[in-house]
């Protein structure tokens, strides 16, 4: 916990107001001893709420259990309403300021002619590209570098060629990885306060995601303002579109308070097949599924086949891919049940399943092993019925168990 010496007038009156309107964080008096509590420390709450239930020592688990209950109090909040105010952020704020900068304004010269590098779609899961624009026709695109010159020194050639490949490698690794972090925050349920997404858009690679998806600002409102962003030569860093392609100004999303990536259950067939039209039209792929994602919402649909067997290390593996935590190992560090939170929804998913090795399925045990059961808990532990939990959460987890008992 840090001393916090922010006051009201520190605080820009729009962070304060898009805090407001999504009304998961007020301005309280309490521990903290200030009228305002930013949302880094909601943020570093997250953190502590999380390993208050997923530690796997009792000494680390007791402590973080002690210090939510402390601030809950502090801000006369019940459990539910405290759960809602952090579970939101889960440290995404710091995770967002952390993207790392490359520098896409160099230019590389091959047979004495200068290429610039761009960021393009790409077709399966790879995403997004950094190819090479110049040469001859100013608008050609070149998936790698050209070839070496009859003329051209072999060194010079070779140094510039690395330099090309290793940028366009961190890009497009970093991109990976960030457009993963979106779709756990569109499973998850994760809010921007619109301040914070509008600074995230704004930056110089993040901003090439945001093309391919449907934002929504106005939270649960009966008429959210849908838009994606865009790159269009001429157009500023972080600008956005409609459906119509007439474009939304910040001051607009500012007004409505908070951003999230909508699933694909938020959207009225009529805007899904818009937006659908209007990404084909654009020649625009989105990062990962969105308006096309399978849904399975029936609560049957989390029916587990338990005659359904594979070895343990390929267990282990299909749960680690799918973003499944273990659970807490019991004698010999084995663990018997896995989990996955949707801290926007306020529900832990736990899968329960036959013993793995912490080490990540490589034990003494070959006999092959299923799934057993799924259930449901709130973020206090509290069993929740699976018709009582949010279709998103629904959906997923039955995506993820087909994923897994494929």
């Amino acid at each position: 916990r840090e001393d916090v010496s922010h006051s009201e007038k520190e605080i820009p009156s729009s962070y304060l107001e898009a805090f407001a309107r999504h009304g998961r964080v007020r301005p309280q008096s309490g521990v903290l001893g200030k009228s305002v509590v930013p949302s880094s420390i909601d943020a570093g709450l997250s953190w502590i709420s999380y390993w208050a239930r997923a530690a796997t020592t009792d000494g680390l688990g007791g402590r973080a259990r002690e210090l939510v209950t402390r601030e809950r109090d502090g801000r006369n909040l019940d459990t539910a309403s405290f759960a809602a105010c952090i579970n939101r952020f889960i440290a995404s704020e710091a995770a967002d300021r952390a993207i790392p900068v490359f520098d896409l304004g160099v230019t590389f010269r091959f047979k004495e002619v200068a290429y610039a590098p761009v960021v393009v779609d790409a077709a399966g899961p790879a995403g997004k590209k950094v190819y090479l624009r110049g040469g001859d026709d100013p608008n050609a695109l070149l998936a790698a570098v050209p070839k070496k010159g009859a003329k051209e020194d072999k060194d010079a050639y070779t140094a510039e060629k690395n330099r090309f490949e290793e940028l366009a490698a961190r890009v497009e690794r970093l991109l990976i990885r960030e457009a993963d972090r979106l779709e756990q925050a569109m499973v998850g349920g994760r809010v921007w306060p619109a301040p914070l997404f509008l600074a995230l858009a704004a930056h110089p690679l993040a901003q090439h995601l945001f093309t391919g998806l449907v934002l929504s600002a106005g939270g649960d409102g009966p008429a959210p303002l849908l838009f994606r962003g865009t790159i269009d030569p001429g157009a500023a860093r972080g600008s956005f579109v409609r459906v119509d392609y007439s474009e939304i100004s910040k001051e607009a999303i500012l007004a409505q308070g908070a951003v999230t990536v909508p699933h694909r259950i938020a959207f009225s067939e009529a805007d899904r097949v818009a937006w659908s039209e209007h990404f084909a039209e654009s020649k625009l792929i989105p990062p990962f599924e969105q308006l096309g994602r399978e849904l399975y919402i029936d609560v049957a649909e989390l029916t587990i086949d338990t005659a359904r067997k594979m070895k343990p290390a390929a267990l282990a593996a299909r749960l680690l891919e799918a973003k499944w935590q273990h659970g807490r190992p019991e004698d010999a560090g084995i663990f018997y049940e896995s989990w996955r939170l949707f801290p926007g929804f306020g529900v832990r998913a736990v899968l329960h399943h036959g013993g793995l090795a912490i080490s990540g399925g490589q034990s003494w045990q070959t006999e092959p092993i299923g799934l057993e059961s799924v259930a449901f808990e709130d973020l206090s532990g509290g069993r929740c019925d699976a018709a009582d939990v949010a279709p998103v959460v629904r959906s997923e987890v039955a995506r993820d168990l087909k994923a897994i008992l494929r």
